[in-house]
């Protein structure tokens, strides 16, 4: 059996010392992405985290949110004075206040990569390098693994969706790690089998001349156990100049085309020459080979062939050639590990990717919004392949924003070369991440960035800005429908994507709004009234467009418009369980006061979709309440209570409407949704209108089908009610308002906040935690009961978001439990916001 890493603490090795569970680390650089990676295992290993980094961001949130202490900017007092050591980014600059303090108390300083390099040698390491590709294959490596059973600890360079962010803690002894070149960082720790995915000449400021390169990757093969694996792409005299040093047994990957018997693809070759690299290239002789015999829209198709012996077709749905190049160096790595054939081919099947790693973020006002982290000519030339390929025949925006000034000195007439497959380019300022526009020399910058500018192939021509909300301008007022915009850059890029998604929602909004009114849809237009009116925590900026809307017809006529113009649509009942950002809702929030509601006979008729049948008679045991969506369920309970009606009088306590109600299956005494739906009436975005039955709705806790499906509108719904005697109804409704009002505030609310864990409350562990009562602003967790969180007058979006971060980071801390939301955010983080 393999070993177990220890499940707590962490070992010594590659100069960092030994750390047991409860021992203070503080990270300088926190928010980078291998730091956050580091972080996030140190908490699972049971470390106190803290850290710092220049400015805030949403990395700085998920991790407090996870448990850790952060800081924005540096201060010698962040460093915790019983540290015992204070890791550092590779990248970070000389003279650092919190570097200084800990060196001045004793305190050890390592870095991040010397602490995973320990981790690395305790156990049995999978180190994925290569100047591209590296972050989306060592998550396929990770999430294959994973998938399998074989509880790895995995730790990315970005966000993986399939992992659940940068890096998840495992069990077992393998630990799967993004070996970053930069700084040499993959030098430490001894691996098992490495992948290599390419060798090119980057990072000028660490590597001044590609021999440099070649050294360092040739060092880092020379690691690899000698009973171990390395896997190399093939076809590259690069990579044929890096083997040699490897004592471990080598083998290497090729794409081919269908059809292309006599050609592969090597993945560190520019993907317009896939055709042009022979077969019988420089390097070792591939062992694997995928051949790609289908692309479509949604995924790729490619056969698996090992040693001569096809393994079957496997498919990934991600984009481009070089990630059929980064699939098949995960396949290999997986089979180096014995993992079974078919559970890989259902693994690499279901990976999303890396995030902003060819990331669709929108589809608004008819663009399409890609964010990618290309940053190197072979990185935009890949990505520009794959959107002409998933996006054929469509107008492709490159939105560059140069990263480093030394590479772009270094690689000027590549960008400008690499660029000009786009049928639009706009180019930003160089991001300086360490380097300042005199590491590069400002007339060799200057130069470089013209060397951009004569790219005469581009149609239009680069367009030049100087700020990221001026290149997101553009987009918002240029692109048309069926354009493709990418925002590439391993900056703060992903800053402007998202401004342009705002400016297109709005400008697809407006265009709704007109259509609707040319079209005569009724509804009353709100103007810019915020929507903290429309929730029941008085919170949230304005939408675009708000609309409330009494009928059925223009509920679905509007919505149906909204799609068909692209606009972002939300439909908001009783705005309950929903945290509305206070820079409001981007597209068109249709405020839903459809209220009517009528009972109909039991006599089977409404299961087959009669909904206009005779009302029940007098001596009727039974019946049917045919409710559209917005009617609130606390006064359709009261009112049925009235005529006789129970079944569904627990709900009294819920504010929100019965189509909210429905998709999130609310309930409460011991009752949901779940227990009184015969069905609901669902329209899609073809307009089409079906009948969900509770089989279909799919009902779980405080959940359904309906949940995550923003393509379908709840228009009503059937449920079933009993006879009763009204007096016997209401004195139940009191009871269960008297409970609600001795067991949760009546300050303007957001409702449960937290799903309970298994087994647990969430408020029971926030109160545990010390939080009950914890104000920010004017936000509070309620004094009444600790999964309240409650507006108690001026309280902004922003304040009940700093509370989540706090009550998931102390109840981290304190249980080792990670709270999810059972509240809905919507809308844009202001702060995110250029």
């Amino acid at each position: 059996m393999a070993a177990i890493l220890p499940a707590r603490g962490w070992p010594a090795g590659c100069g960092a010392p030994a750390l047991a569970a409860g021992d203070a680390v503080h990270l300088v650089g926190i928010g980078g992405a291998g730091m956050q990676a580091l972080a996030v295992v140190l908490l699972a290993r049971g470390l106190r985290v803290s850290g710092s980094d220049r400015d805030a961001s949403p990395a700085l949130a998920r991790l407090a949110e996870a448990g850790a202490t952060v800081h924005a900017g540096h201060d010698a007092d962040h460093v915790p004075a019983d540290a015992r050591v204070l890791v550092v980014t590779a990248a970070l600059p000389a003279g650092n206040p919190e570097v200084d303090a800990a060196r001045g108390a004793g305190i050890p300083v390592v870095k991040g990569k010397q602490l995973l390099g320990a981790l690395v040698d305790a156990g049995r390491g999978i180190g994925v390098a290569g100047t591209h590709g590296k972050t989306t294959t060592t998550g396929l490596v990770g999430h294959i693994l994973r998938s399998a059973g074989l509880d790895a600890t995995v730790f990315v360079g970005g966000d993986i969706p399939d992992i659940g962010g940068s890096a998840v803690a495992g069990t077992s002894d393998l630990v799967v790690y993004e070996a970053d070149e930069y700084d040499r960082s993959f030098l430490f720790g001894r691996p098992h089998i490495a992948v290599v995915t390419n060798v090119e000449h980057d990072h000028p400021d660490i590597y001044p001349q590609f021999d440099d390169v070649l050294e360092a990757f040739r060092a880092f093969v020379a690691l690899v156990h000698p009973d171990g694996r390395v896997i190399v792409s093939a076809g590259s005299d690069a990579i044929g100049a890096v083997v040699g040093a490897a004592s471990a047994a080598v083998e290497s990957y090729a794409v081919r085309l269908d059809g292309a018997d006599d050609a592969a693809f090597a993945a560190d070759a520019p993907p317009t020459a896939v055709a042009a690299v022979a077969a019988d290239a420089p390097g070792p002789a591939a062992r694997w080979t995928a051949r790609i015999v289908a692309v479509q829209p949604d995924r790729q198709l490619f056969d698996v062939t090992c040693d001569g012996e096809c393994l079957g077709t496997f498919t990934t749905r991600l984009p481009g050639t070089h990630n059929v190049g980064n699939a098949l160096a995960a396949i290999a790595a997986a089979r180096a590990l014995d993992v079974d054939v078919d559970a890989i081919r259902a693994a690499v099947a279901g990976y999303r990717g890396a995030g902003r790693r060819f990331e669709v973020i929108a589809d608004v006002a008819g663009v399409t919004v890609v964010d990618d982290y290309a940053h190197h000519p072979t990185e935009i030339a890949a990505t520009l392949s794959a959107a002409r390929s998933r996006f054929p025949g469509r107008r492709i925006w490159a939105i560059f924003q140069p990263h480093t000034f030394s590479r772009v000195a270094l690689l000027a007439d590549a960008f400008a070369a690499t660029l000009s497959a786009a049928d639009r380019v706009v180019l930003t300022p160089v991001y300086g991440a360490r380097e300042t526009a005199g590491d590069g020399g400002p007339d060799a910058i200057d130069a470089a960035l013209q060397a951009m500018d004569r790219s005469d192939e581009v149609h239009a021509g680069p367009l030049r800005v100087d700020s990221l909300t001026q290149a997101a301008d553009v987009v918002a007022a240029e692109a048309r429908p069926g354009d493709v915009a990418l925002f590439m850059g391993a900056g703060d890029i992903p800053r402007a994507s998202r401004v342009a998604v705002r400016a297109l929602a709005r400008r697809a909004a407006a265009a709704v709004a007109d259509a609707a009114r040319a079209a005569g849809l009724g509804g009353d237009l709100l103007g810019p009234s915020p929507l903290s009116d429309y929730t029941t925590l008085r919170i949230g900026g304005p939408a675009d467009v708000a609309v409330r809307i009494r009928t059925l017809a223009d509920l679905t006529d509007w919505w149906l418009l909204a799609w068909r113009l692209g606009a972002p649509v939300r439909v908001l009942g009783r705005g309950s369980n929903v945290l509305v950002a206070d820079a409001g809702l981007p597209g068109v929030a249709l405020i839903n006061r459809c209220e009517g509601w009528h009972v109909v006979a039991d006599d089977g008729g409404c299961e087959r979709g009669a909904t206009d049948g005779p009302p029940p008679g007098d001596a009727a045991a039974t019946a049917r309440v045919v409710a559209e969506g917005g009617v609130t369920l606390a006064a359709l309970a009261h009112q049925l209570a009235r005529q006789g009606w129970a079944g569904i009088e627990p709900g009294v306590g819920i504010p929100g409407s019965v189509g909210a109600a429905i998709v999130t299956n609310a309930g409460a005494h011991g009752w949901a949704m779940a227990d009184s739906v015969v069905w609901a009436e669902v329209v899609d975005r073809s307009g089409a209108v079906e009948r969900w039955d509770a089989g279909r709705l799919a009902f779980g806790y405080r959940s359904s089908a309906l949940k995550h499906d923003p393509s379908h509108l709840v228009r009503r719904a059937v449920l079933a009610v009993r006879r009763d005697d009204p007096t016997a109804i209401l004195t139940r409704i009191a009871a269960h308002s008297a409970y609600r009002r001795r067991t949760q505030p009546t300050t303007p609310s957001v409702g449960s906040v937290f799903r309970n864990p298994p087994g647990d409350f969430a408020g029971r562990l926030i109160e545990d935690a010390g939080l009950k009562g914890h104000g920010e602003g004017g936000a509070r967790i309620s004094h009444v009961h600790a999964n309240f969180f409650v507006n108690e007058g001026g309280a902004h979006a922003r304040d009940v978001r700093r509370l989540i971060a706090a009550a998931r980071s102390a109840v981290a801390r304190r249980a080792g439990i990670r709270l999810d939301l059972e509240i809905e955010t919507l809308g844009d983080d202001d702060e995110a916001l250029v």
